[in-house]
C-alpha cells in the first residue's frame, strides 16, 4: 500500500487584502488509514473517543520506532490529523535521535493544550493498566421540577413600542444569519450579534453606574445538535470582523488559562516582530494596544465546561477567570514564577460558546456549583424551547442557498465608523538594533486607554432599577431558588446591551443611554430570561430519554469503529450500553426505529441480519 500520508495537496488562496483579511493555505487532506480495531480491547470506548486513542497509540508507535527509517502510517485520527502529520514529520527529521524528538515533542505539548491533556491522561492510563477518562458527576435533573417563567408587573416595565427603531445593526445581522445559518434559533442570532458588538467595544464603551463599568458579554448558544445549527452561525461574526479590518480583536480559539492571562497582559512583543510584513506588524501592534480586551470564540464550550468542572484539571482556573473578567475591574494582577507580577488593564472578555443541553446536564443538577458560583448567571443564554420538532417544510426553508455568502456593507461600515469614534489606543514599538544590524529587542510604549463614557438620560436609571426590583421580587419564590444568581444578573445584561446599541448608533456624539435604548436592553434581557427557562426544560430530560440517546450514540459509534456491517450480537459484545439494552428488551425496537428513520441500513434476513451506516 502506498504511503499517502506524506503527500498533502495545497492550493494558494488570494493574497491578503487591505481590509484586514489575512488567509494562508488551504490543505486538502488525503484518504487516511482506518483506526486500529484492536483499540476496543484496550479501553472502554464509552469513555474515550476511538480517534483520540488512535492518536495516542500512533504517538507511542512513533516513539518506539524512532530508530527505524520509516514512520508508522497516520491512522484515522479525525480532527487530530494535522497534529499527527506534524509529529510524523518531526520524527522523520530527528533521524533516530530520541533526545531531539523528546525536545520537539515537549514543545508541541506546550503549544497544544488539548493534546497535552489527552496524552497526559493516556500516560496515566498506561500506568494504571487501562485508559480512563476524567471523572464526571452523574447526570441529574436540572431542578426537581420545571419552573414556569413568572410574569413581571407591566407597570414597572417599558411601554410597548418604546424601543421602536433601535437595534438596526442587530436586525440586519439577524437577516443575514437567517439566510446563511437558517437552522439556528432566533435567540442565537441575538446573542451572537451582541457578542460581536462587545468584541468591537473592547471596554471602550464606559457606563456611568456609580462606578465606571463596561460591556463584557458571555454568549452561550445552546441547542441540540443537527436540527438546530450552531457552528455555522458563530463563523459569521468572525467573517464580518475580518472584512471590517478588526480581526486583531480576536484571541486564540484554544488556549490555557495561563497563556490567556499572559496574552492579555500584553507585555511581550513577539521575537519575530522585526521579520513580519508591515500588515502583520500593524495587526500585532493593535493587538498589543488592546491586549486586555479579547474576543473569544469557543465552538465546543461544552468540552471546556467539562474541563472546568474537574477541580484538578489544568483548565479548572477558567472558572475564576470568567468571573473576574466579568466584574469590570480597572486592573487584574497576578504572579507567575517565570515572569513575576503581570497586570491586565481594563480586562474584558467577549466570549461566545456553543454547547448542547446534554453536555451541560452533568453539571446542572439541583445544587450544582455552576448555578451558585455565578458561572451560569454570567452567561447570556440563548436556548430553543424544549420538545420542538421541525417539519420537512421548515428544514427545507432553512437550507442555505447556493453561492458564496456576501457580507453587506450595512454590517461592515457601521463597525468601521464606530471603531474610529471610540478611538484606538496608541502603541509604539521600537525595534532595537546593535551596530551589526542585529535585532536585540524591542521597546513598547502604550498611550492612555480611550474610554467614551455613557450616562443615563433623565428617568432611564429608574427604568433599569424598576426592572431589577421586579426580578428580585419574583426570584424569591422557592421554585426559582436555583436561578436566583441568573435573575440577579439580568439587570446588568439589560444595561450592557442598552449601552452597546446606544453607542453604535451615537453618530451625533450625545453619549447618552436614552429611554428607547434601555427599553431595547430590557426586552433583550427578557428574551434571555425566557431562554433560561427553555434551558431548564431542555435539561429536565427524563432518564429514559438520556438512556435512549446513549444507546443510539453507542450503536453509531460501534458501526463507525468497525467500518463494516455488524450483527446485534457482535455490537453487544463490545458496547455495554448495547448489551444492557438487549437485556432490557429495548435493542430490537431501537434498531427497527433507526432502520425506519433511514439512519441505519438492514442487511440480510433471518439469523444473519446485519446493520450498517448508510452510505454518504
Amino acid at each position: 500500500m502506498a504511503d499517502t500520508s506524506t503527500h498533502v495537496k495545497t492550493r494558494q488562496r488570494p493574497k491578503p487584502t487591505q481590509n484586514g483579511v489575512f488567509i494562508g493555505l488551504v490543505v486538502e487532506k488525503p484518504q487516511l488509514a482506518p483506526a486500529d480495531p484492536s483499540l476496543s480491547e484496550l479501553v472502554d470506548t464509552t469513555l474515550f473517543k476511538v480517534q483520540d486513542l488512535a492518536l495516542c497509540t500512533f504517538v507511542d508507535a512513533l516513539i518506539a520506532g524512532l530508530s527505524s527509517k520509516t514512520q508508522p502510517e497516520v491512522p484515522d485520527v479525525g480532527e487530530w490529523y494535522d497534529l499527527a502529520q506534524s509529529l510524523r514529520s518531526k520524527a522523520a527529521r530527528c533521524k533516530g535521535s530520541a533526545k531531539t524528538f523528546t525536545s520537539l515533542f515537549s514543545s508541541l505539548r506546550s503549544s497544544e493544550p488539548a493534546f497535552d491533556d489527552l496524552y497526559s491522561r493516556w500516560e496515566q492510563a498506561r500506568k494504571n493498566g487501562k485508559p480512563s477518562s476524567p471523572s464526571l458527576p452523574a447526570p441529574a435533573p436540572a431542578t426537581d421540577s420545571v419552573p414556569t417563567m413568572p410574569a413581571l408587573d407591566p407597570k414597572y416595565l417599558p411601554k410597548p413600542g418604546l424601543s421602536a427603531g433601535v437595534g438596526k445593526w442587530i436586525s440586519d445581522f439577524e437577516e443575514l444569519c437567517k439566510t446563511w445559518a437558517g437552522r439556528s434559533y432566533k435567540g442565537h442570532y441575538e446573542v451572537a450579534a451582541v457578542w460581536l458588538l462587545a468584541t468591537v467595544a473592547a471596554s471602550r464603551v464606559g457606563i456611568v453606574d456609580g462606578d465606571l463599568t463596561w460591556t463584557p458579554i458571555y454568549a452561550a448558544i445552546i441547542a441540540e445538535s443537527s436540527v438546530w445549527g450552531k457552528t455555522t452561525l458563530v463563523k459569521i461574526p468572525t467573517k464580518i470582523l475580518k472584512q471590517a479590518g478588526l480581526s486583531w480583536l480576536f484571541g486564540s480559539n484554544l488556549t490555557t488559562p495561563e497563556k490567556l492571562l499572559s496574552n492579555m497582559a500584553g507585555t511581550v512583543v513577539p521575537t519575530n516582530y522585526a521579520q513580519m510584513t508591515l500588515d502583520q506588524q500593524e495587526i500585532e501592534r493593535l493587538r498589543l494596544a488592546h491586549s486586555g480586551q479579547v474576543g473569544w470564540s469557543y465552538p465546543e464550550f461544552g468540552q471546556l465546561l467539562t474541563e472546568m468542572s474537574n477541580d484538578k484539571g489544568r483548565n479548572s482556573s477558567f472558572k475564576h477567570i470568567l468571573r473576574v473578567m466579568d466584574d469590570c475591574e480597572e486592573e487584574y494582577a497576578y504572579d507567575t514564577h517565570s515572569r513575576g507580577k503581570e497586570t491586565i488593564e481594563r480586562p474584558c472578555l467577549a466570549l461566545v460558546g456553543t454547547m448542547t443541553p446534554t453536555c451541560m446536564q452533568p453539571y446542572s443538577g439541583t445544587g450544582a456549583d455552576s448555578w451558585g458560583n455565578g458561572l451560569y448567571g454570567r452567561l447570556m443564554i440563548a436556548c430553543h424551547p424544549a420538545g420542538v420538532r421541525k417539519t420537512r417544510e421548515q428544514l427545507e426553508a432553512e437550507t442555505r442557498p447556493e453561492g458564496e455568502m456576501v457580507i453587506p456593507d450595512s454590517l461592515v461600515k457601521p463597525l468601521v465608523e464606530w471603531n474610529k469614534r471610540l478611538n484606538v489606543r496608541d502603541c509604539e514599538i521600537e525595534i532595537l538594533i546593535d551596530k551589526n544590524d542585529n535585532v536585540t529587542g524591542y521597546n513598547m510604549t502604550k498611550g492612555v486607554f480611550p474610554v467614551t463614557k455613557y450616562a443615563f438620560a433623565p428617568g432611564v436609571k429608574k427604568m433599569l432599577e424598576d426592572y431589577s426590583i421586579e426580578l428580585m421580587l419574583v426570584s424569591q419564590e422557592p421554585e426559582l431558588k436555583q436561578l436566583e444568581s441568573c435573575y440577579a444578573r439580568l439587570r446588568d445584561k439589560a444595561m450592557r446591551v442598552a449601552a452597546l446599541v446606544a453607542s453604535i448608533e451615537d453618530v451625533k456624539g450625545t453619549h447618552l443611554i436614552e429611554a428607547r435604548h434601555m427599553a431595547y436592553g430590557i426586552e433583550f434581557a427578557e428574551h434571555r430570561r425566557q431562554d433560561l427557562h427553555n434551558l431548564i426544560a431542555n435539561l429536565n430530560v427524563s432518564a429514559s430519554d438520556l438512556a435512549d440517546k446513549a444507546l443510539e450514540a453507542a450503536i453509531f459509534s460501534e458501526l463507525r469503529r468497525r467500518g463494516k456491517p455488524a450483527t446485534a450480537r457482535q455490537m453487544r459484545q463490545i458496547r455495554k450500553e448495547i448489551e444492557q439494552a438487549a437485556k432490557d428488551g429495548h435493542l430490537d425496537a431501537k434498531l427497527r426505529e433507526l432502520v425506519e428513520a433511514g439512519e441505519l441500513v438492514k442487511v440480510g434476513n433471518g439469523r444473519k441480519v446485519e446493520y450498517s451506516l448508510p452510505e454518504v
